[in-house]
């Protein structure tokens, strides 16, 4: 989607500055040097005409060439679907892909021969299929058969299998054993791998009741996965789907959420019932077996599991190369209790090395425990073995970045095998993130950032009106930053790590009182409109203010309870400009006063959206209106002690004063969950909760993602990183960081002496 959007951005930039340059400047330029004249919101600039002329020249002409340089080797389809070029263009992409795909693969590394039983009672043939006396009974496949296997089963194929058995090793090969017919017969489909599980999470947003809404329309999925992967236009795959010139192979039925498997089968159904397309259709098979329906295909076939024999043959065909594995399985009995799938094979072969003495597993434990040991292994040798003189990351870093990514792809909003360098809403990935983050973040950095609002705005304030004015923002700022804390308390306890929390808030602080010294430019211009406009002008703008946040704030108290501030406390400055006009410091105020309360409104809103989107427990709860009110009370207190006993209270102090009550008291309108408010809350939100995402995951993603996958902890493919196995992907998303991080400084320890 990025990289979609990046080259739209770059093709409107083409377009711009070309149209720009050609249709406008260019023809006033030469009008200009001809001795005509330029409009006049160019008049000025008659000797930037020319520049201008070649400098977008250049940068339409940089624009795209960069656009030509990035699509170098890549096959162009033309706008018409039955363009004699257009399925072998297609076909050079789909390539390009499937053979990254397949050399980035663990089982690249260790290949064998796969056996394949027939199960024709997995699938529901069609009516109007009868038996072909021609068809070879009883005939015994490989998988290095498959397309043998596929022709011989009408293109019509479902392919079951344990975890890791071969099932999607066994789709990329038929699909490049599809693609090398093609070179011979160019009428073939176009044969395109597409993941069933991103169907299940495509379109799909979280309702406010937590459930997820329903998966999007399959065929548009469908065209839009051919678009994405294969760069294949929606209109020329809309096309290809109703006239049969797509071989679609669809991987992964069982990675489709439990609830949408069976709608699922029904539009592969319908899909093969209108539509004359080859399909073949990979699954697990207890997955498959749990589904009330049945796809309706030619036949099935099952991946036999590995058997002792036969591994034992393999072993003395290879060679030495896996006398690592040999060694660890004579250790180990347990071992060969797991040694069932090439997935398993291809681990040993990474983890057991020859000369790698493998710790003996727990002969009495499970299973589910062997299989987590192995595992274990697998990534603590990863680490040892390919390890860099200046790495980047410590151990426990590349564990606990990888184990936060491998739980946001496992995720509700993903279900892919994507690692991926771009964070999205917070909404899916707040839930990784330690409790002490969020807890910091309540209890450092959102107090440090309203702390340094609150202080520089006080001293921007006592610096344009006085001391009286700047205790009124002394008061009611820090006692609205109190009862927030009060409305959002922690309920969980802090865990005090490093100075990381000092910094932290060092930073907030600062951002805080950048964002407080905006006032000093807002008290400018509105004490500027009061100089120079009439007096009925600024009479109108302080009673259009006045009643505008009175009736909200009427609103919003009746919301929250019989709180009925609101208009009473919007009739003090009307009552104020009725006695002194409506001087500088009244309109300088009220403008300092709104920028300030709708500020730390949206400050605290969003941080209360990032606080429930963890779903924290609160200790209590109190009205937004009685927090406005409390302001306005605490700073009218504040005014009236401040000013010493007989002096005289003129415009320049109850002006300021009053404009900052009014102001001060707008933030409730600013709970509001209606737009704009909505908007700004949910975009601040996600840029306090950002930050949280380093204490899982490094800053520098890229570097992370190729780290790992230089040490097989992932796989590359194109510009995209994966995990190389869904049971990796899991086992990393429950892994424990620092036991991990420990045993491989053990395995280190142990390598040096």
């Amino acid at each position: 989607m990025a990289r979609g959007f990046g080259r739209s951005a770059r093709v409107v930039a083409v377009v711009a500055t070309g149209s720009v340059t050609t249709l406008v400047l260019l023809p006033i330029a030469i009008n200009v040097g001809t001795g005509g004249t330029a409009p006049g919101f160019l008049a000025g600039y008659v000797g930037w005409l020319w520049p201008a002329v070649v400098g977008l020249t250049a940068l339409t002409v940089l624009l795209g060439t960069w656009e030509r340089l990035r699509d170098k080797g890549t096959s162009y389809l033309f706008a018409k679907a039955d363009h004699p070029g257009n399925l072998e263009a297609a076909r050079k992409r789909v390539e390009r892909w499937a053979v990254q795909r397949r050399n980035s693969s663990l089982v690249v590394r260790v290949q064998l021969e796969l056996a394949l039983s027939a199960e024709p009672d997995m699938v529901v043939r069609a009516i109007d299929w009868v038996e072909d006396p021609d068809e070879p009974d009883g005939v015994a496949y490989t998988s290095d058969q498959v397309a043998e296997l596929f022709d011989d089963k009408r293109h019509e194929l479902l392919v079951l299998g344990a975890p890791g058995a071969g099932k999607s090793t066994l789709l990329l090969n038929l699909c490049l054993s599809l693609l090398a017919e093609a070179r011979d017969d160019p009428e073939r489909p176009v044969p395109v791998l597409i993941d069933l599980a991103s169907w299940s999470t495509s379109g799909r947003r979280l309702r406010g009741d937590g459930q997820l809404t329903a998966p999007q329309d399959f065929r548009t999925w469908l065209v839009a996965q051919m678009g994405a992967r294969y760069r294949i236009p929606p209109g020329t795959a809309k096309v290809w789907l109703r006239d049969g010139r797509i071989a679609l192979l669809l991987d992964g039925l069982d990675e489709v959420y439990a609830n949408d498997r069976a709608r699922c089968v029904d539009e592969i159904n319908a899909l093969r019932q209108e539509h004359n397309l080859q399909i073949a259709v990979a699954c697990r098979l207890a997955d498959y077996e749990r589904l009330k329906r049945r796809l309706a295909l030619y036949d099935a076939v099952r991946i036999e599991p590995l058997d002792r024999g036969r591994l034992l043959d393999y072993f003395d065909a290879v060679g030495p190369a896996l006398d690592g594995v040999r060694t660890a399985l004579r250790r180990s009995e347990s071992l060969w209790e797991l040694l069932v799938t090439p997935l398993m094979l291809n681990i040993m072969a990474l983890t057991y090395k020859p000369g790698r003495q493998a710790d003996e597993l727990d002969e009495g434990g499970t299973a589910a425990d062997h299989h987590r040991r192995l595992f274990d292994d697998y990534v603590v040798e990863m680490l040892v073995r390919r390890r860099a003189g200046t790495a980047p990351f410590d151990d426990e870093q590349v564990i606990r970045g990888l184990r936060f990514l491998a739980r946001l792809a496992s995720s509700p909003l993903w279900n892919d095998d994507v690692a991926r360098r771009r964070l999205a809403q917070r909404v899916a990935w707040l839930p990784f993130v330690p409790s002490d983050a969020v807890v910091g973040l309540a209890t450092r950095v959102v107090p440090a950032l309203l702390a340094g609002f609150a202080g520089v705005a006080a001293a921007v304030v006592a610096l344009r009106y006085g001391m009286v004015p700047a205790l009124v923002v002394s008061a009611c700022l820090p006692a609205a930053l109190f009862v927030m804390h009060r409305i959002s308390a922690p309920a969980m306890p802090v865990d005090p790590r490093t100075g990381r929390g000092w910094r932290s808030s060092a930073v907030a602080f600062g951002v805080g009182g950048a964002v407080a010294a905006a006032a000093v430019p807002v008290a400018a211009v509105a004490e500027h409109v009061a100089h120079t406009w009439a007096a009925p002008t600024a009479y109108g703008l302080v009673l259009l203010a006045t009643l505008v946040l009175g009736s909200v704030l009427a609103i919003v108290a009746e919301r929250d309870g019989p709180v009925y501030f609101g208009v009473v406390a919007m009739a003090l400055p009307v009552a104020v400009m009725a006695h002194t006009g409506p001087s500088p410091g009244l309109l300088g105020g009220l403008a300092v006063g709104l920028l300030l309360g709708a500020v730390f409104a949206v400050v605290a809103n969003a941080f209360s959206a990032v606080w429930w989107s963890v779903h924290v427990p609160v200790t209590t709860r109190i009205p937004w209106s009685l927090l406005g009110g409390v302001v306005m009370v605490l700073g009218a207190c504040a005014g009236l002690a401040a000013a010493s006993p007989g002096a005289p209270v003129d415009a320049a102090v109850v002006g300021p004063v009053a404009g900052l009550l009014m102001g001060l008291a707008v933030f409730p309108v600013f709970t509001v969950d209606a737009f704009p408010v909505d908007v700004m809350t949910d975009g601040l939100a996600e840029v306090l909760a950002r930050p949280l995402a380093a204490a899982e995951l490094p800053w520098r993603r890229t570097v992370l993602l190729r780290f790992a996958a230089e040490r097989i902890l992932l796989i590359q493919v194109g510009a995209e990183y994966r995990f190389a196995h869904r049971l990796i992907r899991d086992h990393l998303a429950d892994c424990d960081p620092v036991e991990l991080a420990q045993r491989v400084r053990r395995r280190v320890n142990e390598s040096s002496g």
